[in-house]
């Protein structure tokens, strides 16, 4: 009786793991090769969008399947999100381009720049595959989302 009860517990917890271990198999990969464009951009309650900024959307991310990526101003016209007298909130310019290399490992995106590397988060609701990162500029964190 207890060799047949050791048996059943056995076949059970094989069971058990081989369910364990099916369900989670499935990780979420992430082609981001292509031509992102970006939808918003922003600190707090200063997060401005291309709903309302159109301008916005000319700044582009490209990402190649080498691994370099081309981030660029895809406009003559400056994106001013701010511009007064005193101060301006300028979002790309025209010619505006930096290159570098990224990696993607799970549903983060490692890019270096000459200015260092940044980190961006991926994901995809609604089959809409978004690209969020996040910089600290003069103590304030801008955030910046892409949409492909």
């Amino acid at each position: 009786m207890k060799n047949k009860f050791l048996l059943f517990f056995s076949l059970l917890l094989l069971v058990a793991c081989k369910k364990n271990k099916i369900s989670n198999t499935a990780v979420q990969t992430f082609d981001v090769v292509g031509t992102w464009s970006m939808y918003s951009t922003g600190s707090g309650a200063y997060t401005k969008t291309s709903d309302t900024y159109p301008c916005l959307a000319n700044n582009k991310l490209t990402f190649n399947a080498d691994t370099s990526y081309l981030a660029f101003y895809a406009a003559a016209d400056t994106c001013y999100l701010q511009h007064t007298q005193t101060s301006s909130y300028i979002v790309g310019e025209a010619g505006d381009s930096t290159n570098g290399s990224y990696q993607v490992i799970g549903h983060n995106i490692y890019l270096k720049t000459q200015y260092g590397p940044s980190v961006g988060v991926l994901s995809d609701s609604n089959n809409v595959e978004k690209l969020v990162i996040a910089d600290t500029i003069s103590n304030n964190i801008y955030v910046s989302t892409f949409i492909k």
